[in-house]
């Protein structure tokens, strides 16, 4: 099976070749950036950081007004997913000059496959649900089975993991228990979860794009492979945006999923120096910051943010990324280009 970069390859021999710049359609921020780590259920972390954010970012009139993307997994492994995803619902009516941006996350995909929530835009192919693509993918994951309850046959292999038997890779019991439903429940959970939890799960996005005062800014949950230039990836970028079938139809979806092949910067997103002693980047300064590998890394302007993993021991961490102004009252640093980056963390000041 073709990976994404070589699907979008083969597509874009049929292309003229574009900047990068053409594919993404940038949201436009004012003020600080804020992402917000993986939550996985921690409802008590997420609410001890939030309260923490304004003094953070310098008072409430900054924070009402910032961008908030939230790098997915917010259900499994910790007690209230259905608290966490409660919490998220209402968070515009509680700040409405606040924009929020919510990304899927590997979980949170497997949870709505399981459920029969994914909103894919484009008709999938039959590859996601193949029986002989599953078998395949199945036998590289020794010792694991699949969920064969109500709806199975036509359910993306994800969602065939996430209430297998006896137990789940994704630690979906949790998030049973938080909705009162035994484990593999599946149509228990779909009348316990309220229409709104639903739609939220529904309409997670799997990229985001932002344009702001510090460059611009790709999120996306795991990460993005290695492409042979700027055109595939922004190929493989627009498929994710439209949840197009070339990725829907990957039983195992790498920039929600990955691990090694993901952590690092695509070199068609890395600053060109042809001299470092005299010239400038000739790209604009992107970052790319993404959740979901259980560790935090600040290498340049590729940034994993996920210090809690979902472990009840961990703290839960947030990044402001903003230019760097006179008054700044934070302890942070700036690079040479005046951007300056925080974390904040859940954890409470004995």
């Amino acid at each position: 099976m073709l990976s994404l970069p070589q699907m979008a390859a083969r597509s874009m021999r049929k292309r003229l070749r574009r900047p990068l710049e053409d594919w993404l359609k940038l949201r436009r921020a004012r003020g600080p950036l804020c992402f917000v780590g993986d939550v996985h259920g921690h409802l008590d972390k997420l609410e001890t950081l939030w309260d923490k954010l304004p003094a953070a970012v310098g008072g409430e009139d900054v924070f009402e007004k910032m961008t908030v993307t939230f790098l997915g997994d917010y259900c499994d492994k910790g007690p209230d997913t259905a608290g966490v995803i409660e919490w998220m619902t209402k968070l515009q009516e509680r700040h409405p000059e606040q924009k929020h941006i919510w990304l899927c996350g590997n979980h949170d995909f497997a949870l709505s496959a399981f459920l029969g929530l994914l909103d894919l835009r484009t008709t999938p192919t039959d590859m996601a649900f193949d029986p002989n693509a599953r078998e395949a993918f199945m036998a590289k994951l020794p010792g694991e089975n699949m969920y064969k309850g109500p709806g199975h046959e036509t359910m993306h292999l994800q969602g065939v993991r996430y209430a297998a038997e006896p137990k789940s890779v994704y630690e979906s019991h949790a998030t049973f228990a938080s909705y009162g439903v035994p484990y593999g429940d599946r149509e228990g959970l779909l009348k316990a979860m309220p229409t709104s939890h639903q739609e939220f799960l529904r309409n997670l996005e799997w990229i985001a794009e932002i344009g702001s005062g510090v460059g611009h800014v790709i999120a996306v949950h795991a990460g993005l492979e290695e492409c042979t230039g700027e055109a595939e990836l922004g190929q493989v970028i627009e498929w994710l945006r439209e949840r197009n079938e070339a990725v829907a139809s990957q039983p195992f979806i790498e920039p929600l999923s990955g691990r090694s092949n993901v952590e690092r910067m695509p070199s068609s997103l890395r600053p060109y120096f042809p001299d470092r002693e005299y010239a400038q980047p000739i790209n604009p300064p992107y970052f790319l910051i993404s959740g979901h590998h259980g560790f935090v890394r600040v290498a340049g302007r590729r940034i994993v943010l996920d210090m809690c993993g979902g472990k009840a021991e961990r703290d839960l961490a947030a990044m402001i990324i903003s230019r760097d102004r006179a008054g700044m009252t934070f302890n942070s640093f700036s690079d040479e280009q005046g951007v300056r980056q925080k974390i904040v963390t859940s954890r409470i000041s004995s």
